[in-house]
């Protein structure tokens, strides 16, 4: 069914004013959809002519292995999450460092037809993808550009991540629509996928995906937080296939291996570990979803708390950030203390 979507035309520096955001936002809730829809999503082959895959993980880099919690909970993060390019820059420093630099520029090497890209946001007011970028940007000298993924591709699912629990994260598909096409002189470029933290990599998995069909490939994935391990290794593929025969659950874990990430698979082993034995209806109920991930059917829309103001209609108007990524990027790093 379709639904009316509130629709601002609002320039980002206005945007993320604290005053006006607030008073802008009172009372605005999207509506969410009456039924739950399914997105079939078939072999797909991209641009490229192979399934797409994300770079191995010698190929990426985070600043923080692990998810640091109470960083996620500290004020710094959240004002960051909600536009405040101050606390962003607080938060990047905090878990970025001069070695980090230099171990990135090294993975790198030749900035010669690479550009960054920042991953779009769900809420469609987290800054801190577009202010690391712009810290990049600087310590390139202003060679490696910045391609803020906002303005070309608007997320289509409902839902952030932080609001299905971990188990289910695997059945939900993270969904990506490209809004315009990309400048014709970035076909055949490399992209440096640009976020802030790796909960499951299914996010950065199907914007990867989405960057392959505009012509886009993925070289680099770098984050602030996470694992930077994607593709399933040889050892987990056999933990999910004994996990799925244990359970009595029909076996396509070549299939799987094309859709989930590393730690997406590690969850579902998890959760097929817990529950092996049980014949009950909510194992049935876990066995029909797996069943429709072999055949390619995800949830598509996701009942969460969407964004109130954050327009996922075809056709939403870009708000344009670039007085306020200037101004980020003029101000620079404090000098990381990352770790």
């Amino acid at each position: 069914m379709q639904r009316d979507i509130v629709k601002e035309k609002l320039e980002i520096s206005t945007l993320y004013d604290k005053a006006e955001f607030k008073e802008l936002r009172k009372d605005r809730v999207a509506p969410l959809p009456d039924a739950v829809e399914i997105d079939l999503i078939g072999e797909r082959q991209s641009w490229f002519g192979e399934k797409e895959l994300l770079p191995d993980s010698k190929n990426n880099i985070v600043g923080k292995s692990s998810i640091d919690k109470d960083i996620m909970n500290s004020d710094d993060w959240l004002k960051a999450k909600s536009g405040d390019f101050e606390a962003a820059t607080r938060v990047i420093d905090s878990l970025w460092s001069e070695k980090k630099t230099g171990q990135l520029k090294e993975l790198i090497g030749s900035v010669k037809d690479k550009v960054l890209v920042t991953m779009p946001s769900s809420s469609g007011t987290n800054i801190l993808p577009l202010v690391m970028a712009r810290k990049f940007e600087k310590e390139f000298a202003g060679k490696l550009k910045v391609i803020q993924g906002d303005e070309f591709f608007n997320p289509t699912h409902n839902a952030e991540v932080k609001n299905i629990s971990r188990f289910d994260r695997v059945f939900f598909k993270r969904k990506y629509r490209s809004e315009k096409p990309l400048n014709k002189n970035l076909e055949g470029k490399k992209a440096i996928l640009v976020d802030d933290i790796f909960t499951t990599g299914g996010s950065v998995k199907s914007f990867s995906d989405e960057l392959a069909n505009n012509k886009l490939e993925v070289s680099n994935v770098v984050g602030l937080m996470g694992d930077k391990r994607f593709n399933l290794d040889k050892n987990t593929e056999q933990k999910l296939r004994t996990a799925l025969e244990d359970t009595g659950i029909a076996d396509d874990t070549g299939r799987l291996k094309s859709i989930l990430t590393r730690t997406e698979a590690g969850m579902l082993i998890q959760r097929l570990n817990r529950e092996k034995g049980l014949k009950n209806e909510k194992f049935r109920e876990l066995a029909k979803r797996i069943q429709r991930l072999h055949k390619g059917v995800f949830v598509k829309n996701i009942r969460g708390n969407r964004k109130p103001g954050r327009d996922n209609s075809p056709g939403r108007p870009y708000r344009d950030n670039a007085k306020d990524a200037a101004r980020v990027q003029s101000r620079g790093s404090r000098g990381g203390r990352g770790r």
